[in-house]
């Protein structure tokens, strides 16, 4: 019969041999991981052409990635562990660190997709058939497509009071880009006009203002190697400048609305003279299309209120004085 300290010292025996058998694998399994892997990578284009000339940087880092994508031109590189320009689509980038993830950011500037400007190409709309974190490979293979992120939106107008500089365009509101439109066009111009500006893909507010008090407002949106018109549509308009003289400091600010909420602005001080041409915290101006419409104008501080009706002309600056309240 075998006895109980027997069996316990089998067991025993049997946990420990299977532990450094363990450890033993485990570490023959490290020991076979390369150190160091490398990218294989064909470049090609949104129409599967291979890309001579495009540009593939390798990122350990997800925010080094992101500043280099969302700079100018691809222009801020802090990071990037590694570089290679295609040749014959293919670029080899070897001796990199195995076992951590990597982002890639291939791009190339394309001057043939709409004549008159640089359009660049990258794989953040694209495809990879790479995976981010290398396999346990010392040679990763893979693709990478581009397709365009830049698109073209022109302004035009048929609206023929158009002198030179008399229509500036401000398109997107975090860093605007200002157009002077100086013609007027019986069709579409050319999208390599300098009307035209080039844009990442998405939708953008734009304001319009002629000399002559017309205003155009409203969204238009980018499509990645498209150019999209945008029409300023014929304007019949004039302007409405108010100030106050009351040189008391306590009215101010005074909120005036027009029509029914169709614009609102603030004045915040006082001024002796109005006028279009004027633009201070003191003199709001409005510019409308030609027509009658009311106006009401309240302290913010008083209980003091005005209000009154305007006949907009074409082409003219009207001047309303809000006068000392009583």
């Amino acid at each position: 019969m075998v006895s109980t300290n027997k069996i316990f010292n089998v067991t025993i025996l049997t946990c420990i041999s299977f532990i450094v058998l363990f450890i033993s694998c485990r570490k023959n399994k490290n020991e076979q991981l390369p150190s160091f892997t490398s990218f294989d990578m064909k470049i090609k284009d949104d129409k599967n052409n291979l890309v001579d000339g495009a540009e593939l940087l390798i990122f350990d880092n997800y925010n080094d990635y992101l500043n280099c994508l969302n700079s100018p031109n691809y222009s801020f590189i802090t990071g990037a562990l590694a570089s290679g320009v295609t040749v014959n689509g293919k670029v080899l980038l070897d001796s990199l660190p195995s076992k951590r993830s990597y982002y890639m950011l291939a791009y190339i500037a394309n001057t043939q997709l709409l004549p008159g400007f640089t359009i660049y190409y990258d794989n953040s709309e694209g495809t990879n058939t790479v995976p981010f974190k290398p396999e346990n490979s010392s040679a990763i293979q893979g693709t990478i497509i581009l397709r365009p992120i830049e698109g073209v939106l022109t302004f035009w107008t048929t609206y023929t009071q158009v002198a030179s500089n008399s229509i500036k365009v401000v398109v997107g509101d975090n860093q605007p880009n200002n157009l002077s439109i100086n013609q007027s066009f019986p069709g579409r111009p050319a999208p390599s006009e300098p009307y035209s500006v080039k844009m990442r893909r998405g939708t953008y507010k734009y304001y319009g203002l002629s000399s002559k008090y017309c205003t155009w407002t409203g969204e238009a949106s980018v499509v990645p190697g498209t150019s999209s018109f945008v029409e300023l549509p014929t304007c019949v308009a004039g302007a409405v400048s108010f100030y106050s003289s009351d040189n008391s400091q306590s009215l101010f600010p005074v909120e005036i609305t027009l029509g029914l909420g169709i614009k609102t602005d603030t004045i915040f001080g006082t001024s002796q003279v109005g006028g279009c041409n004027i633009n201070s915290a003191n003199v709001k101006n409005m510019s409308l299309p030609v027509g009658k419409y009311s106006y009401f104008a309240k302290s913010l501080k008083t209980n003091c209120a005005w209000s009154g009706e305007i006949n907009i002309v074409d082409n003219s600056c009207l001047e309303i004085d809000l006068k000392k309240c009583r």
